[in-house]
């Protein structure tokens, strides 16, 4: 359980510690994949080897999402569920969180309980009434951001990191179609700045307000 004063900064929207910031996104994540019914996620299939994860283990990636969505919601905390596929970054059908907390670092955090889906050297996707295998996103995603999600369950969500959980899904793409990387990506961020209403924050923040008023000016 969180404590008083934690509920009560997240209650009054005070800023939160990076310390207190952490011990919500972990009850978050515990109290999520209790209320899905998950009952083992990216720590605990990452510990299994590849042959042993089943398809049941992790198809339940919307419904993780929307328990988080919940959780963050009731705390006032700013969120975003992300359907990879409806955005126009992938072939793949997956959802995500992005999830902003009230600091001082304005911090945002990419928050992903089922990735280790995409750690296998190929994926089956439904395409045009048939089922093709596609490189899974995680062999393009940068190892260090890829055992941080495994062992946490979420990312810091600066620019690069981003960009660099975003690409891995572009560059998995099958069905060609002629996409350009950067033209999704300013679409990925303007869509979310949108959802999530950053205004006048640091760093990934900042770039999200930036890329916001460009589609603003460009519609």
């Amino acid at each position: 359980m969180l404590s008083n004063e934690i509920l009560e900064k997240l209650e009054q929207e005070h800023t939160l510690t990076v310390e207190e910031i952490k011990y919500v996104l972990d009850y978050i994540i515990q109290e999520s994949k209790k209320n899905s019914g998950i009952f083992e996620t990216n720590q605990e299939l990452y510990l299994k080897k590849p042959d042993q994860i089943v398809i049941s283990d992790y198809t339940v990636c919307e419904e993780c999402s929307k328990e988080i969505s919940k959780l963050c919601c009731g705390f006032k905390i700013k969120n975003c569920i992300v359907d990879t596929q409806a955005l126009g970054i992938s072939d793949l059908k997956h959802y995500f969180e992005i999830i902003k907390f009230n600091s001082e670092e304005n911090l945002i955090f990419i928050v992903d309980l089922t990735y280790i889906q995409f750690l296998k050297d190929k994926y089956p996707i439904y395409i045009d009434g048939k089922t093709v295998d596609v490189i899974a996103p995680g062999k393009f995603f940068s190892r260090k951001n890829k055992n941080e999600l495994m062992w946490n369950g979420y990312i810091t969500c600066t620019e690069q990191n981003f960009k660099d959980y975003i690409s891995a899904f572009i560059k998995s793409n099958k069905t060609g179609r002629n996409i350009h990387e950067n033209t999704i990506l300013d679409f990925a961020i303007s869509q979310i700045s949108s959802t999530l209403g950053f205004t006048n924050v640091k760093d990934f923040g900042q770039l999200l307000d930036d890329e916001l008023e460009k589609s603003k000016i460009n519609s």
